[in-house]
């Protein structure tokens, strides 16, 4: 779990620092201040090992579940923590965007993925 934990922290940094439109870095490391270049080989050299987490974990037969956008919502894989209008009805009740990624410990749910649901507008739940 512990190692899941870090993951998710690690995640937060690279997400936040690659959709800042400053290059400051400040989720879970002291404040930088970095050119553009700098910034891109640093965030670069973070997902390098978020991707050595994940290795780390499929080692121990833990596995990131495939989640992504426009897939249906399944309620024993996934957690709606929000919800995201749409006038599309075919988008309702699909995955608009992935908030943390759930985990499978061989066929065990350790954590279910936090998902954005699209809800079509107008209706309840």
């Amino acid at each position: 779990q512990d190692i899941i934990f870090f993951y998710d922290r690690l995640t937060k940094v690279i997400f936040e620092s690659s959709e800042s439109p400053v290059s400051d870095i400040t989720s879970g490391l002291s404040i930088l201040r970095l050119e553009k270049e700098q910034t891109h080989t640093l965030l670069e050299h973070l997902k390098s090992f978020q991707v050595e987490l994940l290795d780390i974990l499929s080692k121990y037969d833990v596995q990131r579940m495939n989640t992504h956008p426009r897939m249906d919502f399944n309620p024993k894989e996934h957690k709606c923590v929000s919800t995201l209008e749409t006038l599309h009805p075919q988008e309702d009740r699909r995955i608009a965007h992935l908030k943390r990624d759930g985990f499978i410990y061989r066929d065990k749910m350790l954590r279910q993925a936090e998902v954005v649901l699209y809800k079509l507008k107008g209706t309840l739940s």
